[in-house]
Order: structure tokens, then sequence, then C-alpha cells
């Protein structure tokens, strides 16, 4: 997997978990609930969540902590998502950094290096699954396993699995409120270790969203990096 798909495949599976918070799991647990009627009761909401989606708008906090160099990254901007696939990331930090999908393709721009990543996106059962979640195409009962749940501050905090992971996701938590419907912040590791989190801020949802957000153009003199 090159530069271009790693990023991309990061944000689609952090996005995948927001359309429907937590940078860590919570200390305690509120009430008594039984956990695994609690795991169905919220799975269950998820799926229709995915079912009835149509399009989203919020501010992101994307955060990488890369434990094996002692390093942290922060970035922050506005996403935008519709069924069907489409994303854009719109980076305030770094300024001008771009990762778009428009249904066939995905876009990453970078303007410190002023190079364009360009991936097809994969297709039917080959694509990740955060990419054919996005779609609205797979029962999420028979993609995650949910390995435990509870309670915290009235929001749901559940431990997930990936039954088939070809990502490499591990400790996956996510953090549902019931009363808005929605997944507000994703933690989990990648496969190497590194620990990432998501937190979207200012969540609306459109009817539509305009498709021009959707279409990449090339910045004047950019390099372009074409993958398979």
């Amino acid at each position: 997997m090159n530069r271009s798909e790693r990023i991309f495949c990061s944000l689609a599976a952090l996005a995948v978990f927001l359309v429907c918070m937590v940078p860590g799991p919570f200390a305690r647990a509120d009430g008594d609930r039984s956990e695994k009627d609690l795991c169905a009761r919220t799975m269950q909401q998820l799926q229709e969540r995915y079912r009835h989606f149509t399009a989203l708008e919020a501010h992101f906090k994307h955060s990488l902590k890369a434990t094996a160099l002692n390093q942290d990254e922060v970035e922050e901007g506005t996403v935008y998502m519709e069924r069907g696939g489409l994303m854009r990331w719109d980076y305030s930090r770094p300024k001008g950094k771009l990762a778009i999908a428009d249904g066939r393709d995905s876009y990453l721009y970078l303007p410190s290096e002023n190079q364009v990543f360009v991936q097809p996106l994969p297709e039917g059962g080959k694509a990740p699954l955060a990419l054919r979640l996005l779609t609205g195409s797979p029962d999420l009962g028979k993609e995650v396993a949910c390995k435990k749940a509870y309670v915290m501050n009235k929001v749901v905090v559940l431990a997930l699995g990936l039954k088939d992971d070809d990502q490499g996701i591990r400790d996956l938590e996510i953090a549902y409120d019931p009363a808005l419907k929605v997944i507000t912040e994703v933690f989990y590791k990648d496969a190497l270790g590194n620990q990432v989190s998501l937190a979207l801020t200012d969540i609306s949802f459109p009817d539509r969203l305009d498709s021009k957000l959707f279409h990449f153009t090339v910045p004047e003199g950019a390099r372009v990096i074409k993958g398979r």
C-alpha cells in the first residue's frame, strides 16, 4: 500500500464510524445495563443510521500519535460526506491540504510538497470496509463485532472488532450519542501501532451537498502521482 492509499484509507476508516467521542477508554460506566443488550441495541441503531444516511458536514480534528517515533500530529478542518462514497477533507491545519473521493478515484493534495496522489477506488467486495459502509452496501452486523459496551455520561461507548480486517485496525472504540444519533469520536491503533483518533464538532446533516465539493482540480504546477 503506497503513501496515498495509507492516508486515504485512514481517513475513510475514521469516516465510516462517524457517519452513523473516544481518545481512549473511559474509566467507569454509568448504570447497570446488560452489555449484550446494549451492544445489540446500539448496533441496530447504527445500522439504521447508515441505511438512512444522505450527507454530513462537520469540523474535524484528526490526531495521530506515533509511539515508536515519539511524535504527535494534529490536523483539522472541515469534512463533507455524501452517500455513494463521496468525501472531502478540507484542511485548515495544515492549510491547503485536501483529500477528495468522487466515487471513482481518491485525490490527496499536499501543498508542502506541491504533489497530488491519485488512486482509483476499489470496487465491490474488494473495497475496504470503510468505503463499502459509506456506500451503504454491507450489513454492519456481519462486518463488525461488538466486544464491549457501557454508558458513560449519557454516551454509549463500544469496543469493536472488524471481522475481516485488512487494514490492521486494532483496539477500536467509538462513542455514540443516542440523543443526536451520531458518533462523535473514534479511537483505534493502526497496523504500525500508531494511536489514531478523530473527533467531530458542529455536525449538521444537510439533505444534499454541492456536487462541486467532490470535484478535484489539480493545482497549477503540482506534480501528479498516479497509483493503480
